[in-house]
């Protein structure tokens, strides 16, 4: 039993050290967005439609992205009533607005601050964006270029991950777009149960389900 809880503790404080990891690619030949907890996730390609599972960086299963799947989806038949006997009435609840206005400041208080908390810890592990543009004449093409060789000069922390390549033969624009930011899993864990113990539950629940007319 010891051994036991002694590799559940192992286990949880290795998952406490990983990271959340939100990885995208936008460019004209690739288009994937990936989320998960290390390098295990799920990785969505817009392009080909398919969907990635990866455990440790290694594809173990690949699955179709159907955006009408919904649409063709049948109905399912309803439950008929026996003939002769009416449907039974759904009791109506009512909320009360009074209570909504008195849990609200609350609430968007302590989400405000949690959004917060969040960003703050959020790491950018990677922002590049590779550019080639061009435009109806060469003068007009230049006259970009400089502008970006200017802000380059002038906030070289941010302009230097973007490379701009100006094509001069006409109008064009292609380029791609890498972006990857880490959360500290254990930051993310402890900021929702901070916002968990800031939210007055009770109330929200009593609000959500509402109270019975006539109660």
């Amino acid at each position: 039993m010891i051994y036991l809880f002694i590799c559940i503790l192992i286990i949880g404080t290795a998952m406490l050290l990983l990271n959340i990891r939100i990885k995208a690619v936008l460019g004209s030949e690739e288009r994937w967005f990936f989320v998960g907890l290390g390098r295990s996730g799920v990785q969505v390609d817009s392009r080909s439609q398919q969907g990635i599972l990866k455990v440790f960086g290694l594809t173990v299963f690949r699955f179709d992205i159907d955006k009408e799947q919904g649409k063709k989806e049948k109905k399912k038949p309803g439950k008929k009533q026996p003939s002769g006997k009416p449907a039974p009435a759904r009791k109506q609840r009512q909320r009360s607005w009074q209570l909504a206005k008195e849990i609200l400041p609350n609430c968007l208080k302590a989400l405000k601050r949690y959004i917060i908390k969040i960003l703050q810890a959020l790491v950018v592990e990677e922002l590049e964006a590779e550019v080639k543009a061009g435009f109806d004449s060469p003068a007009l093409t230049g006259q970009v270029y400089g502008y970006y060789q200017a802000a380059l000069g002038a906030v070289p922390a941010v302009f230097r991950r973007v490379r701009f390549t100006p094509d001069w033969t006409g109008t064009s624009l292609s380029g791609v777009v890498r972006l990857s930011v880490v959360l500290p899993f254990y930051i993310f864990l402890w900021r929702t149960i901070v916002l968990i113990w800031d939210l007055p539950l009770r109330k929200v629940y009593k609000l959500a389900i509402g109270t019975k007319k006539g109660a």
